[in-house]
Protein backbone atom coordinates (compact mmCIF):
# COMPACT_ATOMS: atom_id res chain seq x y z
CA UNK A 1 0.00 0.00 0.00
CA UNK A 2 1.28 3.25 -0.95
CA UNK A 3 1.98 5.98 1.72
CA UNK A 4 -0.64 8.49 0.68
CA UNK A 5 -3.21 5.19 0.87
CA UNK A 6 -1.89 3.97 4.11
CA UNK A 7 -2.80 7.55 5.82
CA UNK A 8 -6.29 7.71 4.01
CA UNK A 9 -7.40 4.10 5.93
CA UNK A 10 -5.74 5.32 9.19
CA UNK A 11 -8.08 8.30 9.12
CA UNK A 12 -10.85 6.39 7.74
CA UNK A 13 -10.38 4.07 10.61
CA UNK A 14 -9.73 7.14 13.09
CA UNK A 15 -12.91 8.74 12.60
CA UNK A 16 -15.46 5.30 12.68
CA UNK A 17 -13.55 4.36 15.81
CA UNK A 18 -14.23 7.60 17.55
CA UNK A 19 -17.75 7.45 16.23
CA UNK A 20 -18.28 3.68 17.47
CA UNK A 21 -16.19 3.71 20.73
CA UNK A 22 -17.59 6.88 22.03
CA UNK A 23 -21.23 5.90 21.08
CA UNK A 24 -20.22 2.48 22.92
CA UNK A 25 -19.17 4.47 25.96
CA UNK A 26 -22.50 6.73 25.82
CA UNK A 27 -20.85 9.64 25.17
CA UNK A 28 -21.15 12.11 22.35
CA UNK A 29 -18.93 13.82 20.49
CA UNK A 30 -19.43 17.21 22.67
CA UNK A 31 -18.46 15.30 25.15
CA UNK A 32 -15.73 13.87 23.50
CA UNK A 33 -14.39 17.28 22.51
CA UNK A 34 -14.61 18.91 25.99
CA UNK A 35 -13.08 15.96 28.18
CA UNK A 36 -10.17 15.75 25.41
CA UNK A 37 -9.75 19.33 25.49
CA UNK A 38 -9.67 19.91 21.74
CA UNK A 39 -12.27 22.26 19.79
CA UNK A 40 -15.47 20.67 18.65
CA UNK A 41 -15.50 22.24 15.15
CA UNK A 42 -12.00 20.40 14.92
CA UNK A 43 -12.90 17.30 15.67
CA UNK A 44 -15.91 17.79 13.66
CA UNK A 45 -13.33 18.12 10.28
CA UNK A 46 -11.22 15.56 11.35
CA UNK A 47 -14.37 12.60 11.45
CA UNK A 48 -15.53 14.16 8.34
CA UNK A 49 -11.83 13.89 6.64
CA UNK A 50 -11.31 17.47 5.88
CA UNK A 51 -8.41 17.89 8.74
CA UNK A 52 -5.51 15.95 10.16
CA UNK A 53 -4.96 14.60 13.19
CA UNK A 54 -1.56 14.93 15.51
CA UNK A 55 -0.49 11.97 17.35
CA UNK A 56 -1.04 14.21 20.75
CA UNK A 57 -4.30 15.39 19.46
CA UNK A 58 -5.53 11.68 18.90
CA UNK A 59 -3.97 10.52 22.36
CA UNK A 60 -6.32 13.14 23.95
CA UNK A 61 -9.39 11.83 22.17
CA UNK A 62 -9.02 8.42 23.07
CA UNK A 63 -8.38 8.86 26.87
CA UNK A 64 -11.52 11.08 26.33
CA UNK A 65 -13.27 8.32 25.23
CA UNK A 66 -11.41 5.54 27.67
CA UNK A 67 -9.61 3.79 25.29
CA UNK A 68 -5.95 2.62 24.40
CA UNK A 69 -4.77 5.24 21.20
CA UNK A 70 -4.44 1.93 19.59
CA UNK A 71 -7.82 1.27 19.37
CA UNK A 72 -8.43 4.45 17.52
CA UNK A 73 -6.59 2.67 14.58
CA UNK A 74 -7.54 -0.66 14.67
CA UNK A 75 -9.00 -1.72 11.27
CA UNK A 76 -12.95 -1.22 10.53
CA UNK A 77 -15.12 -4.13 11.90
CA UNK A 78 -17.31 -5.67 9.81
CA UNK A 79 -20.76 -4.85 10.91
CA UNK A 80 -23.41 -7.75 10.57
CA UNK A 81 -26.30 -7.27 8.01
CA UNK A 82 -29.56 -6.20 9.99
CA UNK A 83 -31.38 -9.13 11.23
CA UNK A 84 -27.92 -11.41 10.11
CA UNK A 85 -26.87 -13.28 13.16
CA UNK A 86 -23.13 -13.09 14.26
CA UNK A 87 -21.23 -16.37 13.88
CA UNK A 88 -21.86 -19.31 12.35
CA UNK A 89 -25.72 -19.49 11.23
CA UNK A 90 -27.58 -22.45 12.01
CA UNK A 91 -28.73 -25.34 9.33
CA UNK A 92 -32.12 -24.98 8.01
CA UNK A 93 -34.11 -28.22 9.19
CA UNK A 94 -37.20 -28.57 6.41
CA UNK A 95 -40.20 -28.64 7.53
CA UNK A 96 -42.23 -31.55 8.54
CA UNK A 97 -45.02 -32.66 6.02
Amino acid sequence: MDPEQAAEDARLRLAHNVRRLAARKGLTLVQVADFAGVARPHLERVLALKAGATIPWVAKVAAAIGVDITDLLKPIEQQPVRGQRRGKAKPKVPAAK
